[in-house]
Parts: C-alpha cells; sequence; structure tokens
C-alpha cells in the first residue's frame, strides 16, 4: 500500500482530495504523522520502561554475550516490587468525593445526583479502571480514561467509563497544563472490527472492505507504530482464529479496520446565556424551551463571544466516517490525562522507571558476573607446567578435580569468589539507590536496613512518602476532572424517569434505591440544576495519619474520662480509625457507632426519619415515666410531711397536758402553801418564810399564759422538753420549802401553846 508523506494512501482520488472531507482528511492525517515523529523518542523509551517493570530488561546484543559465554541472562528486577509498592498504596487509600449544590435550591438534586455517580461507577467498574490508569502513569509516565455516552451490549446508552492504553492515545505534544486546558487535539487509534463498521456506517462499505486488513496485522503495526528502535516486519505473529470472514468462508482470519478518532477544538462565535443562576455561560440553544423561558421571564439575556468549539471526527486512511461538533455540553475532551512528570524542554511524560533504569541494568550485569565468577576459576601457572591445556580447563572445571603439574612449575588456582564479591557490593549499591531514588525506600517495604531507632525509620519512611506524593496529588485532580465530566453527562443525558439501587462498599449490609426524574416528585429532577463534583483531600503521608490516629484515640479516652460522655469519645474514634488503612473499616466505624447509640454515616433518609420517629416515641415514653415518677414521689413528700405534722400536733397535744398537771400541782402546792400560812400568821417566826412564799407565788405557779407560736419544729419541741424539765426542779424545791415550813411549824407549835398557857386571860 503506498503511503505519502502525510501517511494517505497515494492513490486517493483528486476530486476526493478537493472537497471538505478530503482536505480535513488530509489535515488531519498530517498533523497525526508530525504528533507520531515528534514523540517517536518518547514513546519509544516509554515502551522500554514498559519492558522493564515486565522483566525484558536485555537487549538483542547483551543476550547474544550472554549466550556466547554459555551463561543464561538472569534479571534481577528491582523495578517490580517497587513500582507494586506504589500501585498497591494507591488502592489501599483511594479518594472519597462529593457532589456539591452551587445555589441552595440545588440541594436535594445534588444528593440524588450523589447516588446516581455511585450507582455509575459500579456499574463501570470505574475503581479498577483508574487503578489501571494509575498503574500506566507509574510506570511509563503516561495514563489515560475515557468518559462517554454510548450505548452498551443490550444498546442501551449508559455513561461509560473506561481506561484506555497509553499506545493507542495520541496527544498535543505542546500541551504541559495538568487540566488539559491547554491541549489542541487528541488521538485515539483502534482496530476494530470489519462488520461491526460496516453496520455503523454502510454507506461507506466500499471503502471500509477496500482499507481492512487481518486484525492482528494491525494491532501488531499499531503497537509498533511510533518506535523507533523495533522493526514490526521482524516480530512474529501470533494469528487469532475462531471466527470466520464474510469474504473469506473458512479461511479463518478476521478483518479489521484502523480507525482514528480525532477530538480538537476550533475557534468561533457563539452565543452563550447571561444571567444569575445555574445556566450562567451556557450555550444558548433556541431550540431549548427552558432558553426560552429564562430569556422570557427571569431577565437571561445572550452574549456573543469567540471561544474554542470542540469537534469530534471519525476517519480511516482514504475516507472519512463522520465530522461534527461534539455531543457534549461541557465543551471538553471525553479523555481525562494523567502523567507522572515531564522533560523540561520537550514536554513529554516519563514515569517512575526511567530514573531507575540504568541502576537496574548495572545491578543485571554486576549479579550475572557475580555468578559467573562464582562459578569460575583462574589458572596462573609458568609455561610447561602442564602438558595439556585443554585437558587442565575441563578438569578445573570440577568440582573434584585432580591436576597433575610438572615439577619446579609455578602453579596457581584463583577461587572468583573475590572477585564476585566486589560485584555484589556493587549491586547492592544499585538496589539501594533504586529504592532512593524511586521513593520506595526499604523501611517502607518492610525491609531490614541501618536504620535502628524507630525516629529514623520514621523519618524514613516520611521521606519516601513525600517523594511519591507526587503521583497521588496528579491522580487526585484526574479524578477530580472525571467527576466534573460524569457530573456533566448525567445533567445532559439523564432526563427521564430512572431508579436504581446503589451497591457501594460502604452498603453491604443493605439495599438502597433511590430514583431521579420523577414526575410526582418535582425535587428529584436533576437536569434542572446544576452541581460541583470536589474531590476530598486526604493526606497520603502514612506516618502522619498514622500519628495523628494515635493522637486521637488518646485524646479520646481522655475525654471520656472526664466528661463522662461516651459519644464525644466514639466521634473521635471514628475519626481516628478513618486515618488508619483498615481493611473493611466503614463496617468497623458502622458497629461503633451502633454500639454507642449514634447513627450510622451512611443512614438513608426514610431510616433517618424512622429513627427519629422512634426516638420521639422513646423520648415520649421517657417523659411519661418521668412524670408518674414525679407524681409518685410528690404523694410520698405529702405523706411524710402528714405524719410529721401528726406527730407535731401530738407533741402539742402532750405538752398542753403536761401544762394542766403541771398547773394542777401548783395548786396543790398552793393549797399546802395557804394551809401552811394559815399557821404562819399564828406564828411570827414563820411571816418572813410567808413573804417570800407569797413573792415567788408567781413563779411557783407559772400561770403567765404563752404567746401563741406557730407549729412546733423539732427545736421548739426540745425547748419546751428543757423548759418542763426546768418548771418540775421548780416544782421540786417548792415542795421542799413546804415541807421545811412545816417541820419549823411543828417546832414552833409546842413553844406557842406554852405561851399562851402562860399569859393571863
Amino acid at each position: 500500500m503506498a503511503v505519502n508523506e502525510t501517511g494517505l494512501k497515494a492513490n486517493l482520488d483528486q476530486d476526493f482530495l478537493k472537497s471538505d472531507d478530503g482536505q480535513f482528511l488530509a489535515w488531519a492525517h498530517g498533523l497525526y504523522q508530525r504528533e507520531l515523529d515528534l514523540q517517536a523518542e518518547s514513546r519509544t523509551e516509554r515502551a522500554i520502561d514498559a519492558a522493564f517493570y515486565d522483566g525484558d530488561q536485555f537487549s538483542d546484543e547483551e543476550l547474544q554475550e550472554y549466550e556466547a559465554r554459555n551463561q543464561k541472562a538472569r534479571v534481577f528486577n528491582e523495578i517490580k516490587p517497587t513500582v507494586d509498592w506504589l500501585l498497591g498504596g494507591e488502592r489501599r487509600v483511594r479518594t472519597d468525593w462529593a457532589i456539591l449544590p452551587r445555589t441552595e435550591d440545588d440541594s436535594e438534586p445534588s444528593i440524588r445526583k450523589s447516588k446516581l455517580a455511585k450507582y455509575i461507577d459500579d456499574i463501570n467498574n470505574a475503581n479498577w479502571h483508574r487503578s489501571e490508569a494509575f498503574s500506566d502513569m507509574t510506570k511509563c509516565g503516561e495514563g489515560w480514561t475515557a468518559i462517554e455516552y454510548l450505548p452498551n451490549q443490550d444498546g442501551d446508552f449508559q455513561i461509560m467509563f473506561q481506561h484506555e492504553h497509553w499506545r493507542y492515545m495520541l496527544a498535543d505534544s505542546k500541551s504541559r497544563r495538568r487540566d488539559m486546558t491547554d491541549m489542541q487535539y487528541i488521538w485515539r487509534v483502534k482496530i476494530l472490527d470489519l462488520q461491526t463498521l460496516i453496520s455503523y456506517f454502510p454507506e461507506k462499505e466500499a471503502e471500509l472492505i477496500n482499507i481492512s486488513d487481518d486484525m492482528d496485522v494491525l494491532e501488531q503495526d499499531l503497537l509498533d507504530e511510533s518506535l523507533t528502535s523495533l522493526d514490526p516486519s521482524s516480530n512474529e505473529r501470533h494469528l487469532r482464529t475462531g471466527s470466520l470472514s464474510f469474504d473469506m468462508n473458512g479461511s479463518g482470519d478476521r478483518d479489521g479496520v484502523k480507525v482514528y478518532e480525532m477530538w480538537y477544538k476550533q475557534s468561533e462565535r457563539v452565543q452563550l446565556l447571561r444571567g444569575e443562576g445555574s445556566y450562567n455561560n451556557e450555550v444558548y440553544d433556541p431550540k431549548n424551551p427552558d432558553h426560552q423561558v429564562l430569556i422570557q421571564h427571569y431577565g437571561f439575556r445572550t452574549a456573543e463571544v469567540t471561544r474554542q468549539q470542540m469537534y469530534c471526527a471519525m476517519y480511516t486512511d482514504d475516507t472519512v466516517l463522520y465530522r461534527q461538533k461534539s455531543p457534549y455540553k461541557h465543551n471538553r475532551f471525553p479523555f481525562v490525562r494523567r502523567y507522572a512528570y515531564l522533560k523540561d524542554r520537550e514536554g513529554t511524560p516519563y514515569g517512575v522507571i526511567r530514573s531507575v533504569r540504568d541502576p537496574q541494568s548495572d545491578l543485571n550485569i554486576r549479579r550475572n558476573k557475580a555468578l559467573h565468577m562464582l562459578s569460575s576459576v583462574r589458572v596462573v601457572m609458568e609455561k610447561g607446567a602442564v602438558d595439556d591445556k585443554e585437558e587442565l580447563a575441563n578438569e578445573v572445571a570440577r568440582w573434584d578435580a585432580i591436576v597433575e603439574i610438572n615439577q619446579n612449575k609455578k602453579f596457581e588456582i584463583q577461587e572468583g569468589q573475590d572477585r564476585a564479591n566486589t560485584q555484589l557490593n556493587v549491586g547492592e549499591q544499585n538496589s539501594a539507590y533504586i529504592r532512593q531514588i524511586s521513593g520506595v525506600t526499604g523501611e517502607n517495604r518492610g525491609m531490614d536496613t541501618n536504620a535502628t531507632s524507630g525516629i529514623a525509620i520514621q523519618a524514613r519512611q516520611e521521606q519516601g512518602t513525600i517523594i511519591s506524593t507526587v503521583l497521588s496529588d496528579m491522580h487526585s485532580l484526574a479524578r477530580k476532572l472525571e467527576g466534573e465530566l460524569i457530573l456533566s453527562l448525567m445533567e445532559q443525558f439523564y432526563d427521564k424517569p430512572f431508579q436504581f439501587r446503589i451497591t457501594a462498599d460502604n452498603l453491604k449490609d443493605k439495599i438502597e434505591f433511590a430514583k431521579i426524574n420523577d414526575e410526582a416528585e418535582p425535587e428529584t429532577d436533576i437536569t434542572k440544576t446544576q452541581s460541583d463534583f470536589v474531590v476530598s483531600e486526604r493526606d497520603y503521608r502514612t506516618t502522619m495519619r498514622q500519628a495523628l490516629s494515635e493522637q486521637l484515640l488518646a485524646s479520646a479516652a481522655t475525654i471520656a474520662q472526664h466528661t463522662g460522655n461516651p459519644t464525644l469519645a466514639v466521634a473521635m474514634m471514628t475519626s481516628a480509625i478513618e486515618l488508619q488503612d483498615l481493611p473493611d473499616k466503614d463496617r468497623l466505624i458502622d458497629g461503633l457507632r451502633k454500639a454507642s447509640g449514634m447513627p450510622p454515616l451512611n443512614e438513608t433518609e426514610e431510616e433517618r426519619m424512622q429513627r427519629e420517629k422512634q426516638e420521639q416515641e422513646q423520648q415520649a415514653q421517657q417523659a411519661q415515666q418521668q412524670q408518674q415518677a414525679i407524681e409518685l414521689e410528690m404523694k410520698e413528700r405529702a405523706a411524710k410531711i402528714a405524719e410529721t405534722e401528726a406527730k407535731a400536733a401530738k407533741a402539742v397535744m402532750d405538752a398542753e397536758l403536761l401544762k394542766v398537771r403541771h398547773v394542777f400541782e401548783k395548786l396543790n402546792t398552793l393549797k399546802s402553801g395557804m394551809e401552811a400560812g394559815n399557821i404562819a400568821v399564828q406564828s411570827h417566826g414563820a411571816l418572813p418564810v410567808v413573804d417570800q412564799l407569797i413573792e415567788n407565788l408567781d413563779s411557783l405557779l407559772n400561770l403567765a399564759e404563752p404567746e401563741p407560736t406557730a407549729q412546733p419544729d423539732q427545736q421548739q419541741l426540745e425547748q419546751q422538753a428543757m423548759m418542763q424539765q426546768q418548771q418540775q426542779m421548780e416544782q421540786q424545791q417548792a415542795q421542799e420549802q413546804a415541807a421545811m415550813m412545816q417541820q419549823q411549824e411543828q417546832a414552833v407549835m409546842p413553844d406557842m401553846q406554852q405561851a399562851q398557857e402562860q399569859q393571863p386571860f
């Protein structure tokens, strides 16, 4: 097949070349061939990087040299475990994301968009495709993913997310920005089945059959395309069989066509909507009724601006299958590129392996040379020491060699161990250099190193994670760009009622169904609003996350001890577990929250409403029980008060009775005193005693009425008891005085009678 400088077939019709499709084909093919030439060396180096990871680390010349000395070329691959450590880190620490509303009214649709995005991730196995793209970026410097709206195997259109191998992608070599905003064109080249293409483009059947070839040959040519160090014609073909061609019955060949899919930008004048809200800066579509309503009733207007419009085309080497404006509203490439590093001068990408290829090659050479030295010996002898040198060589090669030498001749057999040790030491230095420059230190891989203290080991682990953070940061940006594309396609194409099931990792124990665009529920319409895709930030420095987790766990114990509130401690413990690289930690967190009475993190709206209803019922029941307890306590207090009042009343009555008794006793005492007074009147010597008795009459009787007092308490009762005791003592004293007076009267009576008898009448 004759091909000109632009890559086109030389026998193309000149009238076709003058048409719009012909001119586009010539321009696109010329641009494609130019990019291949510019990136030939870079793509060759990337292919070598991938081969080093797979263990193909010797050139043809080196293999021939090893074969000449009858030694098998052995590969001591230090690159693969180093790269695998980086790839495993990406799979263990995957970023989380969220869809946020642009306005307050968009909150409910944003929640449903988040659930729909999780569903799209699930049906496309998106995490595995992202990991494959990260693997390409780490190994070869460039990884690709595609986000498109295509029919699935059943013919239903859906958002498709898939990984694209870097060998099938060719991008603008002048682009340096990580978000691809300065990129002008991208090609995706594939070998498609001939009959599949004819079914999609029946009007191009003749051209497709004319350009078709065996699929295996075309695929091998595509893989080897633009690789300067490889000759496609010298590679062996491993042809696949099992499918019949419609044109060659029974041959077992499968015909295919090399198809170029090109996405490119062209500057043109377009009309944009301008106004307040989520539709601002959207391309104006006069056929869209929503745009008409915005202009007529909500103050929106149109503004004509110059911007770059995205176009897409699909063509072969001799025909254009289609060419049109991009069907996507986001006006961006449907591809997301990840690159590890860019050369400052050329801007070509390269990965982690590029910097460690040389020490890896030297390591292989040193190790193989050491093995050769260990398995061989060197003989130093004087001329004539042996009769047959060939026989000597064969004998020395034996482990049980017996060598007979001539007399008086110098003969020495030198073992290769000393020389091999030197080679092994240099090889160990190469291994250490590979781990050092790649960022995956021996401490990261759990190997024994010369770092003995915990601080030194932690510092080297931190050094490794910091070096590899560049890859994680690029991967996080690509994740954000992918989410923005998925969100835009959701808002554009998912405009029909749709119900789906979420089966994310954090919902293993339950099934959640969600629905969108339900006519009975206007808040489920996701096409009327726009949202933003946000990737949550993670700390990729493992040691710092572990240290922070330990601090949170210690703080949780302290807070629980001082506050007595376990909820605060559980909240901090869940945050600490989030920072740990634990398998299935979501289940652990949910179990911890459930045990402490907290709701799970993945609680749905229906579950939340049911939980709140149960909590309200429990609170009402607890309030009723508390009210009953309060009423019972009030009754108990009233009973105690009544009992106390009864005791106090009884004490008052007892006091009054005692008082009456005391008065009665005092009256008896007064009676006795009066009788004694009558006697004293008759006796002049007893008159002073009678006068004293009369003066103390009030105190003896204590007839003064007490002032009315309030209901006595315990202190008053004690005072009354003391007063009663004092009154009893006073009564006892009065009785004693009365008895003394009676004795005196009895003593005075005989004298008075004798005096009366002696007085004359």
